[in-house]
């Protein structure tokens, strides 16, 4: 009797969660514990598959736009910024626009990929001689970082960014 067991699958990276073996086929036994057995006999030749089924775990993130400084209630509320990511993988950047107050979520990213998160500069949306400071993403850990933020990716989860867009008078 010859009994067939599976080693939990490696090297695939932490988008990929594997399914049980499933065992099927002529000669062969499926046992309770996940096993497969045979019986090896005279002119015997047991055929037999192994099927594993693998799902891709993914998450995504958001950010949440915050107009600040001396005439955040001066931009319009229709005024939208342009946020960007990037990750390994993607052949071109993605770009998405959020409002002020609003938040925007990105589609599914394979779980464990780094992005990072920029902001195109905006032209506009405050009174003649103000402009923007640098756009600065605070993370959901409390960390803050200036011009670009690279997160990670969650297993389904959304990671939060807020965005906040300082005014200079």
């Amino acid at each position: 009797v010859v009994t067939l067991s599976e080693l939990a699958p490696s090297g695939t990276g932490p988008s990929v969660a594997w399914g049980d073996a499933a065992w099927s086929g002529d000669g062969i036994t499926v046992n309770d514990d996940g096993t497969a057995s045979f019986v090896i006999g005279n002119n015997t030749a047991p055929t037999f598959t192994g099927t594993n089924e693998v799902t891709e775990l993914t998450g995504r993130f958001s950010v949440t736009k915050n107009v600040t400084g001396p005439l955040a209630g001066e931009v319009p509320e229709d005024f939208a910024f342009t946020v960007t990511s990037t990750y390994d993988g993607l052949p071109q950047p993605a770009s998405f626009t959020v409002r002020a107050g609003e938040t925007a979520t990105s589609p599914e990213i394979p779980t464990g990929t780094e992005v990072t998160v920029s902001e195109v500069r905006p032209a506009g949306g405050v009174p003649a001689g103000a402009g923007w400071g640098n756009p600065v993403f605070v993370l959901s850990d409390g960390t803050s970082a200036t011009g670009s933020a690279t997160i990670t990716i969650g297993v389904d989860d959304v990671v939060a960014v807020e965005l906040e867009n300082p005014t200079i008078p």
